[in-house]
């Protein structure tokens, strides 16, 4: 992601100038080429360009300056102790114009190359955080790349000027070789493809490492993958040395290093980002000190730094990603629990407004069986008394009041049946599906009605809204077999379970008929069945039976 804001430290906490001059003159005096440092390991350039990364822009300049300075002083009085009779020639005239350019380039180019690609990184990553994601650490290799290309460029121009090309080890230049016609091509490329992925092993090592130590929210649980890193990381680097000390065979040192290469992808998966640069550090060091402490330089430089390189960038990006991927799956656990609530919130408040509902509903069903249904009989007691009284030309007309009285006491009856079964208020949820209406529908289609439960009392202490819901579940099934399904007999099962502190009523309805298609189109009674039990926290599922017929069965959350 680019930013168009101005180039700022990603450090919330600056700190002065001077402090940043410091660090970078004694990072480079530690850790500089010859020293822990060198040609194809350069750490030295990668804690200065993270030093750069992290400093205000107003250092920048003046870390570059002291810190050449301080290479060119150094420089100045070793050159004088120097045996090599290679170097005779640039100790003659230390300010001659050819000597001022060499020292320029050599102590102050690698700096001066940082600079740009730096200013780009801030623009990319405008926070140390930002290093550890996915997308940081691909910038992070670009622009690492870039800046070791420019640093790279500044030897080639160094060792073209010079006329020679060597490495250093110990504090002290080794295989010095002159460039002639004959060789300027193949030693000037692999001079330089060594120094290039030097720079970039020492920053792509030293930055992430840097940004773990510097930021709070990176250091936070680092005591674990350290502690886990000196358990499972110290002694596998230490085997590889002591192997490749004691048994200098190319293979075996090349079957070694593919087995570090498990031991950091598998550190990597274990700790992601934070494991990767832990696990890329140690085997660098590991081939860093194999390759320090052979008795003269190595064939194999390019291979082995491809092989850190390739392993490490990748090692970074798989942490990263698998960093971002726990992230990622932590932010959908957590969603997917809000959800969880949020949906058990709605359950809870459909719930009660069904409940709620339903007491209403038992109450205005309570009032017109006890009101107006006392007023229809009392009406039909009138009419008896005024036909016993009345001439005979009235008859029919009484006759015809009577009848529309009693149509009225059907109408109410639906009504209140609709509203809620009165059996369910007189004998219970149970009794009420073994000797009501249920029970008559099935049996007057010629059908075998069976009902069990394995508790009858447990089922009494229902609230009304689950006895209600389950009553009407059970009738819209038992009127569907009897409707469409062809069969010979009925089976009703009703059980209370309890689940999580919570009681569940769960109830089957099986017939013997001719089955049910799962294409078939649902009508409103297949729709009401599930309506109900959802809004009690729910469901419905009708099937097949194995032999024949369908089942057809709901849960539901109860309040016992």
């Amino acid at each position: 992601m680019r930013l168009t804001t101005p180039i700022s430290p990603p450090t919330a906490t600056p700190l002065p100038t001077w402090l940043w001059v410091v660090i970078a003159i004694a990072a480079d005096q530690i850790f500089g080429i010859g020293k822990l440092s060198f040609w194809h390991w350069n750490i030295a350039a990668g804690l200065f360009f993270a030093c750069l990364w992290l400093a205000p822009k107003r250092a920048w300049w003046w870390m570059v300056l002291f810190l050449g300075l301080s290479r060119y002083l150094y420089n100045l009085g070793e050159s004088w102790e120097r045996p090599d009779e290679w170097m005779d020639i640039a100790r003659l005239d230390r300010f001659s114009g050819k000597a001022l350019w060499l020292s320029f380039i050599g102590d102050w180019g690698d700096l001066v190359a940082c600079l740009l690609p730096v200013a780009w990184l801030r623009r990319v990553l405008p926070d140390v955080r930002s290093v550890s994601t996915p997308e940081g650490t691909a910038w992070l290799h670009l622009v690492v790349f870039a800046a070791a290309s420019l640093q790279a460029g500044t030897d080639l121009a160094y060792v073209v000027s010079d006329g020679w090309v060597a490495d250093v080890r110990a504090s002290a230049i080794v295989d010095p070789v002159a460039i002639t016609a004959q060789n300027a091509l193949p030693l000037l490329a692999t001079f330089g493809l060594k120094n290039l992925l030097g720079y970039f092993l020492g920053t792509m090592l030293a930055v992430p490492l840097v940004a773990w130590l510097v930021e709070p929210s990176l250091r936070r649980g680092s005591a674990k993958v350290v502690k886990e890193a000196l358990v499972w990381m110290a002694p596998v680097a230490l085997v590889f040395v002591l192997l490749s000390k004691a048994i200098p065979n190319a293979n075996l040192i090349e079957f070694m290093r593919l087995l570090l290469l498990v031991a950091v992808v598998v550190f990597a998966a274990r700790h992601g980002w934070r494991g990767a640069v832990i696990s890329v550090l140690a085997v660098s060091c590991v081939l860093a000190v194999e390759d320090h402490l052979a008795a003269e330089t190595s064939h194999s430089i390019i291979w082995m730094q491809l092989f850190v390189a390739i392993s490490g960038a990748m090692a970074l990006m798989f942490g990263a990603s698998l960093d971002h991927l726990r992230l990622a799956l932590g932010e959908l656990r957590q969603t997917h629990l809000r959800e969880q609530a949020m949906a058990r919130e709605l359950a809870d408040a459909v719930g009660r407004n069904v409940r709620a509902t339903e007491v209403e509903r038992g109450r205005v069903a309570t009032e017109l069986h006890d009101s107006v249904g006392q007023s229809i009989t009392a009406l039909q007691t009138q009419l008896k008394l005024v036909e016993l009284d009345a001439p005979a030309q009235n008859a029919p007309w009484i006759s015809g009041l009577r009848s529309l009285v009693t149509d009225m006491r059907l109408a109410l009856g639906e009504a209140i049946e609709a509203l809620r079964p009165l059996a369910l208020n007189e004998l219970g949820l149970f009794k009420a599906m073994d000797r009501g209406s249920i029970r008559q529908q099935a049996e007057r289609a010629g059908l075998r009605f069976s009902l069990d439960t394995r508790d009858a009392g447990a089922l009494t202490a229902l609230d009304e809204a689950a006895s209600v819901a389950a009553y009407r579940i059970v009738q819209e099934a038992v009127n569907n077999v009897v409707r469409h399904a062809g069969a010979t007999q009925v089976r009703v099962r009703l059980n209370l379970y309890w689940r999580r502190g919570e009681p569940w009523l769960v109830l089957a309805v099986e017939d013997d008929g001719k089955g049910f298609s799962p294409t078939a189109k649902s009508g409103n009674g297949l729709r009401n069945m599930r309506d109900r039990a959802l809004m009690l926290g729910g469901g419905v599922r009708i099937g097949v039976r194995q032999q024949n017929g369908t089942r057809v069965r709901a849960w539901l959350r109860a309040q016992a």
